[in-house]
């Protein structure tokens, strides 16, 4: 990461739970993950749905898929809304 950021200082390495379990401790992974200097943990979860199946096979995203898994959509709204904040 140094590296390129000696490039381009704007860049940065992002880590994004994902396929979580709702009984998965999220927080464990987070201290985990947390211990790396040069990544960014986001803070958007992606949960283990269905819907995220039912999309990549047909390939669509959650949001063009019908109907509309709420929860779906709002995990990735959540993770574009974080990464795009600055842009």
């Amino acid at each position: 990461m140094k590296t390129v950021q000696n490039f381009n200082p704007k860049v940065r390495a992002w880590v994004v739970i994902s396929w979580a379990s709702t009984n998965l401790s999220v927080a464990e992974a987070r201290a985990l993950l947390g211990g790396f200097e040069h990544l960014h943990l986001a803070n958007a979860v992606i949960g283990d749905r269905i819907a995220y199946r039912k999309a990549a096979r047909e390939g669509l995203s959650v949001e063009e898929q019908k109907p509309v898994d709420p929860k779906a959509l709002d995990e990735m709204q959540a993770l574009f809304q974080e990464v795009f904040q600055d842009e």
